[in-house]
């Protein structure tokens, strides 16, 4: 068998060397262009200098998950001009929505009140297929933007934190823990989601997301420890901590000994201990210095 000599084997081999080089840079470069592309649409999309329409919403959500190779930079900016978009037609339609709710408590027949409430609720409703949700509330209307939503579009680019944070967000738009100056959830909910914040902190206490994740922690604790001015955790009369809360907090102690609220927790269940279990001055400066002052 005749052998190839040495030099022409090394130059067939460069050779390849640079085709596979070329083409790897072409493939590069294709993805770079198709990325470029795809955020320009997007963006395009999301432009709120032009008319506002609630069906660019969706298709910019469905934009973005079908995007691919978007850069850090891209993303971010892609995330920005979404949120804002929905914000700026969650504005639009809220002020829609509170002409329509203002003209149909006018009416003068009973049944054409109901109906038109029932048709605005309807309304109020199919909003969340764009990301908003809004409720009546005080006589008014409320409008707030599902997390979830926007987590859904990025939720490839985003850390399992974010996703974390996206997730207890999501409760909190979904089913608020304070309403109308009152708790809106259960005890027992208000301490599932703190313990959702003492995961957080003890996962990721470096993060650069951590001063927030302590921010909701030190608001569920102080929900949980000081409530609010139409849910008092010490009894109106009594002015006694509600047994509700104290066996609350008492099983997060012996539940969660090692999570980030239960040295508060425990010290909060020692000066209720030496007075009682009654509200007193000591228990207040407590609750302000550790808990208040910090969310």
């Amino acid at each position: 068998m005749q052998m190839i000599p040495y030099t022409t084997f090394l130059k067939h081999t460069f050779a390849m060397k640079r085709t596979i080089l070329f083409l790897l840079t072409l493939a590069l470069v294709a993805a770079c262009n198709r990325s470029e592309t795809q955020y320009r649409a997007i963006a395009d999309t999301l432009n709120t200098a032009e008319p506002l329409e609630l069906s660019r919403i969706t298709k910019a959500h469905d934009m973005i998950i079908d995007a691919s190779n978007l850069t850090d930079e891209q993303t971010t900016h892609l995330q920005e001009l979404f949120v804002k978009y929905i914000f700026a037609c969650a504005d639009v339609q809220t002020s829609l929505m509170e002409e329509a709710y203002g003209t149909a408590l006018t009416a003068n027949d009973p049944q054409l009140m109901e109906q038109q409430l029932d048709s605005l609720n309807r309304a109020m409703s199919n909003l969340r297929q764009y990301g908003i949700v809004m409720y009546t509330s005080e006589g008014g209307i409320n409008t707030d933007i599902m997390p979830m939503f926007i987590a859904e579009a990025f939720w490839k680019y985003m850390t399992p934190l974010e996703r974390t944070i996206a997730t207890l967000s999501e409760l909190e738009v979904e089913t608020p823990s304070l309403n109308d100056a009152a708790i809106n959830i259960s005890y027992e909910e208000v301490a599932q989601r703190l313990k959702m914040c003492d995961d957080m902190l003890a996962q990721y206490p470096d993060d650069p997301l951590t001063p927030q994740i302590t921010a909701c922690q030190k608001y569920y604790l102080a929900i949980l420890l000081a409530g609010d001015d139409n849910s008092p955790v010490f009894d109106w009369q009594t002015h006694t901590l509600m047994p509700q809360v104290q066996q609350i907090i008492e099983l997060y102690i012996a539940e969660y000994p090692d999570a980030v609220s239960t040295p508060t927790l425990q010290q909060f269940m020692a000066l209720a201990a030496a007075s009682n279990f009654k509200k007193s001055a000591d228990i207040d400066t407590f609750i302000e210095q550790h808990i208040l002052e910090q969310n």
